[in-house]
């Protein structure tokens, strides 16, 4: 058997879909009343058209933010640009989601800029984006199979 993902799929994974879709639906699951673009170019008056990995309305209030699938990725100019980003859109929430663990020095910085920009800081990380990977093999389990 040879095993090949096709060009669409190969495609959304190089974009980083997977990691998108983990954050919406972890947001559906909490707030059912989450409606959400994602990886969406946006055109505030500013006239400056960046691109926003998650922008949408989640439990009343509007939501903005990066996803990343590796959290070493928010560097301390990322995490500027992207809270920048969030104020400029009217947000009232920065979300920083990662689907490995969050350090705790990205976790303050994002605060700060949050904190300066008063915004709310909403973070997602593998507890929130991957729950059931937090599973082991049991001899047991492996003679039942």
């Amino acid at each position: 058997m040879h095993y090949q993902l096709n060009s669409y799929i190969d495609l959304a994974s190089d974009q980083g879909v997977l990691p998108h879709l983990l954050v919406a639906a972890a947001l559906r699951n909490k707030h059912p009343e989450t409606f959400l673009l994602l990886g969406t170019k946006v055109f505030p008056n500013d006239g400056k058209p960046p691109e926003v990995d998650i922008f949408g309305v989640c439990n009343g209030e509007v939501l903005a933010g990066e996803v990343k699938t590796k959290a070493a990725d928010f560097t301390d100019d990322q995490i500027a640009r992207d809270t920048e980003l969030s104020h400029r859109l009217g947000a009232d929430t920065h979300l920083l989601a990662a689907v490995d663990e969050v350090p705790v020095e990205v976790v303050a910085n994002a605060q700060q800029a949050c904190d300066r920009l008063g915004l709310k800081l909403m973070i997602l990380q593998k507890a929130d984006l991957r729950p059931g990977m937090a599973f082991t093999t049991t001899r047991a389990n492996r003679s039942q199979r």
